[in-house]
């Protein structure tokens, strides 16, 4: 018998891994999000479980930047674009989101 040893999707949802926030539906809404320049600046953000997820690949992490620094990074790329945080509320997200 021969096993599948290869990586098994749903097509309705793809994994998404990210050092950034994790927003509930509320939240979003009371925020003006200038999802234009998160695009720009290199945020990926997508739907899952409560909310939205916005942040920054684990790999965009340049090899002389601690992790302090990206988080302090992704905080200030967020908070131009109209998420106030700080580098203490970066956390590793990792989760399904709706394709």
């Amino acid at each position: 018998m021969k096993g599948k040893l290869d990586f098994v999707t749903n097509s309705s949802s793809t994994s998404f891994s990210v050092w950034g926030v994790d927003l509930t539906y509320e939240q979003t809404k009371l925020l003006e999000i200038d999802h234009d320049k998160l695009y720009d600046k290199g945020i990926e953000y997508g739907e899952g479980g409560e909310g939205y997820v916005y942040g920054i690949r684990p790999d965009k992490m340049k090899p002389t930047q601690t992790l302090e620094e990206f988080k302090r990074e992704i905080a200030e790329i967020l908070s131009e674009c109209g998420i106030e945080v700080v580098s203490d509320n970066i956390e590793f997200i990792s989760t399904e989101v709706l394709s």
